[in-house]
């Protein structure tokens, strides 16, 4: 403990009176990323809502991220390069330099094009369907950024919802439900808003017994070509669904074993049941009354099937 005081001690101090500048340790040709600057829309006048809160997203989207800092000071930085280029596997130089500190992160490690195409693709995820992104570093001294100019365009609303003609089962359940849709008229083109109803659809149709029904059977095609920056979204069931999705499933057997054990597994599955209504009870003790289970198990044969439920007593 005492040692790890002194060492502690030791650092602290090395950080007030270090003088040596983050970039001292760089390599000709090497420069410090100092993180990214978003400039939405400099060239027009217009201010997108909440501008301020869709710059930090973006900001939070590009990669990689600067060495971390407090008050401007790169800590991390500054204690990794107390430690000298070549450090023994233990040790309080390799304590500083991988454990507690931070390698410099470096403009070249900056994919301009990799981050143009996440923070493009973002913004048009939120409805700036028309955006654009290009990014560029600036370098001064051995340091440098990135700097990306967003131009937004205007933000798409939603037009009209159509879903799937009532041609089946299926379709007929999804039209029963659809006052229940996320999407509305005059929201904003939202593709999180698009999964989630995705998911609406996929548990109204478990709920009916679609049992091996999945939300990506789901697709909402989008047409923005109507003019006035607004979208018509079609809901419709892709044809590359499974047969096994298309159909509802209904209960066909109950069979309860009050004993179960997993050692006994193939013995109890081997016995005569007993048949009582809708139930076919495997108990060779005779543990319970069979009328006992009226009042426990609900299910009832040719129902559908809701969700897969396994009751261990």
């Amino acid at each position: 403990m005492k040692q790890l005081i002194k060492s502690i001690l030791f650092l602290l101090a090395c950080l007030v009176v270090a003088s040596c500048s983050t970039t001292s340790r760089l390599k000709p040709g090497q420069f410090l990323y100092t993180g990214a600057d978003i400039n939405i829309n400099p060239d027009s006048s217009a201010r997108i809502n909440n501008q301020k809160e869709v710059k930090k997203t973006l900001e939070g989207k590009t990669r990689p991220r600067p060495n971390k800092s407090i008050l401007g000071i790169k800590y991390k930085l500054l204690i990794h390069n107390l430690a000298p280029d070549t450090v023994k596997p233990k040790g309080i130089g390799n304590w500083l330099k991988n454990k507690i500190g931070e390698p410099p992160v470096l403009l070249n490690d900056v994919k301009i094009k990799y981050n143009n195409d996440v923070l493009k693709s973002y913004l048009i995820s939120q409805g700036y369907l028309q955006s654009d992104v290009t990014g560029d570093t600036v370098i001064k001294g051995k340091k440098g950024k990135a700097i990306y100019t967003v131009n937004t365009g205007i933000r798409y609303k939603i037009n009209s919802i159509t879903f799937p003609k009532d041609t089946g089962n299926l379709t007929h359940i999804i039209n029963l439900n659809k006052d229940k849709t996320l999407l509305k008229v005059g929201d904003f083109y939202d593709l999180d808003t698009y999964k989630n109803e995705r998911i609406r659809i996929d548990n109204d149709l478990k709920e009916s017994g679609y049992f091996y029904f999945n939300p990506d059977y789901l697709i909402l095609q989008v047409d923005s070509t109507i003019g006035k920056n607004l979208v018509d979204v079609n809901v419709n069931i892709k044809n590359t669904s499974p047969d096994a999705a298309l159909k509802p499933y209904t209960i066909h057997n109950i069979n309860i074993f009050p004993n179960y054990n997993l050692r006994r597994d193939s013995l109890l599955r081997s016995l005569n049941p007993v048949q009582y209504n809708d139930f076919n009870i495997y108990d060779n003790r005779n543990t319970f009354k069979p009328k006992l289970f009226d009042r426990l198990v609900f299910f009832k044969k040719e129902k559908i099937i809701i969700e897969k439920i396994i009751i261990n007593h």
